[in-house]
């Protein structure tokens, strides 16, 4: 379950990166109805199913890894928390996307007006950019606490071969 809350928040990390890092500053370079025409077709798009699958997705994974690990104290004692910090940040995530959606929604039928757009535009960023920062941060607490899994999986299986188990 946690390699797979893994793979999702993954993915979900690295849209968030190529969004903060390439994408929004080249927005701010372009004409910003170019933003709401790219916008009207990529997030309102196939961006309608995709990201909220993939963020939701995510959450449900790191929430059953997390119930998984309670469950099973004794596999995951050295994880438990980290999977509940990564959880606590995959939840901010959603909590913000509840913030910003709305204002992506509104685009469907926002005025080509280059100052409601650009209003449109900081508003939707503002909230993206404390989600993406959520997102990675919970992305970095699944790959510690698979790692905590592995090593710990490794080092328990060592001493049961080494008490001949």
């Amino acid at each position: 379950m946690m390699i797979a809350a893994s793979i999702f928040s993954g993915f979900l990390a690295g849209g968030d990166a190529d969004r903060y890092i390439v994408e929004v500053p080249a927005w701010r370079h372009i004409s910003i109805l170019n933003w709401l025409e790219y916008s009207r077709h990529a997030d309102l798009g196939s961006g309608l199913i995709f990201y909220p699958v993939e963020a939701i997705g995510s959450f449900i994974l790191l929430l059953a890894s997390l119930i998984i690990c309670v469950v099973h104290k004794n596999v995951c004692r050295y994880s438990a928390f980290i999977v509940y910090i990564a959880t606590l940040f995959a939840t901010a995530g959603l909590i913000l996307t509840f913030f910003a959606a709305p204002i992506m929604l509104s685009l469907r039928t926002i005025k080509n007006d280059p100052v409601l757009v650009q209003h449109a535009f900081d508003r939707f960023h503002l909230f993206g950019v404390f989600r993406a920062i959520a997102q990675v941060l919970s992305f970095i607490g699944c790959i510690w606490a698979l790692g905590n899994l592995f090593i710990n999986s490794s080092t328990s299986n060592i001493k049961n071969e080494g008490d001949g188990k």
